[in-house]
């Protein structure tokens, strides 16, 4: 193999290693703004928790900072995007939102 390959291959790995603290397509994402006091005191973003729930059940708790939350017009917006599959045996849905990515 030549120098260039062990290149590629090197650089390729030092891609897909590193974290990652966004998605990289955001097209898909749904924004839902947060309540009045987040955008009142921007700070309790740092202290509040998001739990998610389907069918009244609680699926998982994530910290507001490991979520994609974006400053927009008239306050703070949460973006998550919700891929859905399905097959014979059932439907799969998958959630993320910047670190956190659940099935």
């Amino acid at each position: 193999m030549s120098a260039d390959v062990y290149g590629q291959m090197t650089r390729t790995a030092m891609i897909t290693s590193s974290a990652r603290r966004g998605p990289l397509n955001l097209r898909k994402f749904y924004w839902d703004f947060l309540p009045k006091p987040f955008s009142d005191e921007p700070h309790l973003l740092v202290h509040s928790v998001a739990q998610f729930f389907f069918q009244y059940n609680l699926l998982f708790t994530a910290n507001l900072k490991h979520l994609w939350v974006r400053r927009k017009a008239g306050g703070f917006a949460l973006g998550y995007r919700v891929n859905t599959r399905s097959s014979i045996a059932g439907i799969l849905y998958m959630f993320e939102s910047l670190d956190i990515f659940y099935k």
